[in-house]
């Protein structure tokens, strides 16, 4: 067994802990603390990008489709171009949110 090295960046750990589908909605839970309803994917994939470092307009999407399998989130896609998707967490969406978001609160301070 080999010694475990230094702890390392909180954001690294947070993204080799969730992987795209709890970023994702991590990132909704974020925008919708905020007040955000309804909230658009590029708004998340922002978030994503921003607080995280990771992710793609395409990962995202893919998230948005297996969390709304998971029955965590609701999505509605809009009828003419450019189709975008509106989002928004459902209650055990946002229970399971508000949990990770504290774990990731937890990583980064004692990161810092």
């Amino acid at each position: 067994m080999h010694p475990a090295s230094g702890v390392g960046d909180s954001t690294e750990l947070v993204k080799a802990l969730l992987r795209n589908a709890g970023i994702t909605l991590v990132s909704l839970y974020l925008l919708e603390s905020r007040g955000e309803t309804d909230v658009p994917v590029r708004a998340v994939w922002e978030v994503n990008r921003k607080v995280f470092g990771t992710s793609s307009v395409e990962a995202v999407l893919s998230s948005v489709r297996k969390l709304a399998k998971l029955g965590l989130i609701e999505y509605e896609k809009a009828r003419e171009f450019p189709f975008s998707y509106r989002i928004r967490l459902t209650e055990r969406g946002r229970s399971l949110a508000e949990r990770l978001s504290e774990f990731v609160s937890s990583l980064q301070l004692r990161n810092n």
